[in-house]
This record gives structure tokens, C-alpha cells and sequence, in this order.
């Protein structure tokens, strides 16, 4: 039995790896009902962004500059995600940020994905002509014509074991599927994980990208907001808040950009802010120069007045 690697403490490790037994009986059978099904295809050609591992792996951006360049290239794109920790999925933190970073990008937001395009296109067939799925590895019942798969080389988890044992949300041999795989994060020595994925997939990976921020949105207590470029931040102590998958390199960019990290308040992923969380942030707050989050967490904790006036 595997010491847990996973997101579960090692104490549970008995409990854990039989519950990735279990968990990986359940995804035989999911994988089987779907491919007795055949996907279901629509009328555009549809080009997934995707992952094995649970937590933030940078789907987001790799999304985000997909779209940008099918639109440069003449191509109308619209994009499908699940729509994860809201209680209505059009206010999930993911489609928000969307929405304020592309509002020009039709989104389509909900676990069916596949009804959506096709209600979608039904209502207009002229509504997009490529349809991009953010975290759509896993869902097969939509056909795509391109599948993208990311592996985080600072958190692969790939030799390790299924869910809640391990970070996998189905084996690493599933790579074999994937068109393109894409190391995300390769600041550093990638050699670990390019073999890790050549010994799954049969080959190595086909690109490396590295996450860097180009600027960054100061909001300021009266609501006022600008764009500096990091050149322009001049120190100070920060408190970071994120509600990330997968917050390391977060942070570490933070620190990168000139500031000194006071505290981090790391909140689970999709975090639904509350009251809790809000004068956990207020207090650590009060001891230092600014609060630092991300865009995806910005859009949720920027409803709360006491957020705005720090």
C-alpha cells in the first residue's frame, strides 16, 4: 500500500487507498457506460483543455489565450466549463472571471455540456464556430477534435495513485489519450517529468509553458482601479488570499514581484467566501500594506464593502 500523496493526511492511508480502490471500480464503469454511448458531437469542432490531477494545473490561462487566439485568427469561439462552487452556475468564480477578462466570449456553463452547444447553436448557428471545453479531459461524452492535456511539473502526481489516495482523477496511462500534452509551470529542472509522462504516454510531452504575470490590477479603496506593470510595484507587506487548487506558484509570484509576504490564507479551492473567511482577511489584513489575490478570487470577494475598503 502507497503512503498517501494525495490531498487527504497520511493518518487516513488505510481509509484513503481503499476509497481510490473503490473510486477507481466507479470510473471503469463511468468510462464503459460512456463508451457504449458513443460521444455525442455537434456542430462546430470542439478542442479540449484538460487535466489527470485535481487542483490548478493553469487551465485557466492556457484557456484564456486559446480563445484570444482563435479570435486573432478569425474564428468566433465560445467556451464550455462545469461551473464549480456556486450555488447557480453562472456565478460560479471561474465563469465571473471570465466574463470580466473576455465579455466578449460566450460561455456555456453547466455539467451537460454537450446540451448546451447544442441548445445554443439550435437558438443561433451562428452563435460560435469552435467550442473550447475548460476541464473537459474527463468529460466524454462531448467528441472533440483536439484533446490538450496540462501536467504541472512543480505537482505532477502522475506515479502516484487515484483520488483521495492520490491527486488522480483517472491513471496516468490515460495520457495516451490526449493529443497534445503541455507542461505547465517548467521553471525549473523538468527532466522528473518529462520521463514520468514518456513512461505513460508512450512520448514525451509536446511543449513547455511557463506562468508569469504581465501586469497587475490595483484596486483602490474609493473603487478606483489601474493597471501598473510590475516594474511600477514599489515592495510593501502583503497578506495573499487564494481559494486556488494549486496556490504555490501564486505565491511565489508575489514574492517574485517585490513584496513581502506577511501571511498567506490559503482557502480551499471554489471557496464561497462568508463572513469567516471575510474577517480572517480584514484582520490579516490590518497588518499590512495591501491584500494580493487572484483575478478568479478578486470577482467573488469584490461584492463585500469591507473588502473594497481595505
Amino acid at each position: 500500500m502507497k503512503p498517501p500523496v494525495g490531498p487527504l493526511p497520511r493518518f487516513m492511508a488505510p481509509a484513503t487507498y481503499l476509497a481510490a480502490r473503490a473510486y477507481r471500480l466507479g470510473w471503469m464503469i463511468d468510462v464503459r457506460r460512456q463508451l457504449h454511448k458513443g460521444p455525442a458531437r455537434i456542430e462546430a469542432p470542439v478542442i479540449s483543455v484538460g487535466n489527470l490531477t485535481v487542483g490548478g494545473t493553469g487551465k485557466t490561462p492556457i484557456c484564456s489565450h486559446l480563445v484570444e487566439a482563435l479570435r486573432d485568427a478569425g474564428a468566433n469561439p465560445a467556451l464550455a466549463l462545469r461551473g464549480y462552487g456556486a450555488r447557480r452556475s453562472q456565478e460560479s468564480d471561474e465563469a465571473l472571471d471570465y466574463q470580466a477578462t473576455h465579455p466578449w466570449l460566450p460561455l456555456l456553463v453547466g455539467s451537460d455540456r454537450t446540451a448546451l452547444a447544442d441548445d445554443a447553436l439550435a437558438a443561433d448557428p451562428r452563435a460560435f464556430d469552435v467550442l473550447v471545453l475548460d476541464d473537459g479531459f474527463q468529460h466524454r461524452r462531448l467528441h472533440r477534435d483536439l484533446d490538450i492535456v496540462l501536467v504541472d511539473a512543480m505537482r505532477p502526481g502522475l506515479d502516484g495513485d487515484l483520488l483521495p489516495n492520490g491527486w488522480l482523477r483517472e491513471p496516468a496511462s490515460s495520457l495516451r489519450r490526449a493529443d497534445v500534452v503541455i507542461v505547465t509551470r517548467a521553471t525549473g529542472d523538468t527532466r522528473a517529468v518529462v520521463d514520468m509522462i514518456t513512461r505513460f504516454r508512450g512520448r514525451g510531452p509536446d511543449a513547455f509553458c511557463r506562468h508569469q504575470w504581465a501586469h497587475v490590477d490595483v484596486h483602490e479603496p474609493r473603487g478606483a482601479m489601474k493597471t501598473i506593470e510590475l516594474s511600477e510595484i514599489d515592495g510593501g507587506r502583503a497578506v495573499v488570499c487564494t481559494g486556488l487548487g494549486n496556490p504555490g506558484m501564486f505565491v511565489s509570484q508575489v514574492s517574485a514581484a517585490g513584496m513581502d509576504v506577511l501571511e498567506h490564507l490559503e482557502f480551499r479551492d471554489h471557496v464561497d467566501y462568508g463572513s469567516s473567511e471575510l474577517q480572517r482577511i480584514v484582520d490579516a489584513t490590518s497588518r499590512a500594506d495591501c491584500l494580493v489575490t487572484s483575478s478568479k478570487d478578486w470577482v467573488k470577494l469584490s461584492r463585500f464593502e469591507e473588502i473594497r475598503r481595505l
